[in-house]
């Protein structure tokens, strides 16, 4: 799939596929997509998490591969981006982990990758898309303010709010400022989602947690750093299904 992107103006041919399962063997490309991803959610989420975590492995991107939930983009053969997918449900899809290369941005990279998300759920006839974002309750950071209007303008709408410890109780001894998660949607069919009462003045950032009945915490150390994975119990449909939320590294905002 290719995308024109029209992000502030300028075009670049940027190409977004999903990876198959034949890419876990690719130790080079893992270690750039863990590297890419963990560099641009350092940034995105500045002072919101404890001191020496990271947003994911290179372990953890190689099981979201082989499950074929990764979806890269390039610009001229060179990796430009990343997006996580996959099914909640059977009428709801979501994306998370999104990160566009930084020498990339500005050219629709993270545009494509969100259609090309919005449209592989399409394609396997799922309704609604759905992200999770993380926010701080005091403060405006000024990420989280840029991609609520960013999120906004491609047609998502908040949905609802919720407390770190009620949707994600396994990552509230990591957070270093008190946070909430804004869950946005947006539907697939282009009906305009309605905006919860109230929630128009939240502010915004991360693009990626995943479900919300969790069963365990897997504390995992990975180059020095902690690593959280953390895995989702049911899908609507009764399957099981792997949800992996990983903290960010302070030190590197």
């Amino acid at each position: 799939m290719s995308r024109n992107g029209p992000d502030d103006g300028v075009s670049a041919a940027i190409a977004v596929a999903l990876l198959d399962r034949t890419a876990v063997c690719d130790i080079d490309l893992i270690e750039r997509l863990t590297a890419l991803i963990n560099g641009v959610y350092a940034t995105a989420e500045s002072g919101l998490w404890r001191p020496h975590a990271v947003r994911t492995s290179a372990s953890e991107l190689t099981e979201l591969i082989n499950a074929e939930q990764i979806a890269v983009a390039t610009v001229g053969g060179q990796l430009a981006g990343a997006i996580h997918i996959e099914a909640l449900s059977d009428i709801t899809g979501e994306f998370g982990m999104l990160a566009a290369a930084p020498e990339q941005r500005g050219i629709g990279v993270g545009r494509a990758l969100i259609d090309f998300a919005e449209q592989h759920c399409a394609d396997d006839g799922l309704q609604v898309m759905q992200l999770e974002l993380l926010v701080p309750s005091s403060w405006r950071h000024p990420s989280k303010v840029f991609l609520d209007d960013w999120y906004r303008r491609l047609g998502y709408r908040v949905i609802r709010t919720a407390s770190v410890e009620d949707l994600h109780p396994a990552l509230a001894p990591l957070i270093a400022t008190p946070c909430q998660f804004v869950i946005y949607q947006k539907a697939l069919d282009g009906k305009v989602t309605s905006e919860a009462p109230g929630t128009s003045w939240l502010p915004i950032v991360w693009v990626a947690v995943r479900r919300m009945c969790l069963s365990r915490l897997e504390p995992l150390t990975h180059g020095g750093h902690l690593v959280v994975s953390v895995r989702s119990c049911a899908s609507m449909a009764g399957r099981s299904i792997r949800d992996d939320t990983a903290a960010m590294r302070p030190s590197r905002k």
